[in-house]
């Protein structure tokens, strides 16, 4: 099959199927005489596995490393695992520091409303986001 009839078949753009041959994330495939890509259908496959592994949260250069070892024909269920892992530890931690600024800014805007306009400075600085008198 065609370049092109594979982005269709995996919802995909034929630039990003070349940006992924060109990063080793998926085989270069076999050419036809007249040059053009020739993929067989494994490929529709390797693509929805990479479309997988991203909405999963992987990096391109994760999934690499994946492939990487798959190539070698070693199993890439530890790894993958492993991974996953690291994932998750990594949200909790993003979540942790989006709770803390969603505190904050609810603290902002608590002040900002009750802030009267009297009480602004000379303008240089706002004082809904930094008051010298507040610790």
């Amino acid at each position: 099959m065609r370049i092109g009839e594979l982005a269709q078949q995996t919802g995909s753009t034929t630039k990003t199927i070349r940006y992924y041959e060109q990063i080793g994330v998926m085989p270069q495939p076999e050419r036809t005489a007249s040059g053009y890509r020739d993929y067989n259908p494994d490929a529709v496959h390797q693509l929805k596995f990479i479309q997988s592994a991203q909405a999963a949260g992987l990096t391109l250069s994760e999934i690499h490393t994946i492939v990487a070892i798959g190539t070698t024909g070693s199993s890439t269920c530890k790894h993958v695992e492993d991974l996953v892992e690291n994932k998750i530890v990594d949200v909790d931690k993003r979540m942790t520091a989006l709770q803390r600024t969603r505190a904050e800014l609810t603290r902002v805007l608590e002040d900002a409303r009750s802030l009267q306009p009297a009480q602004c400075g000379d303008g240089t600085v706002c004082h809904i986001l930094y008051d010298p008198n507040r610790t």
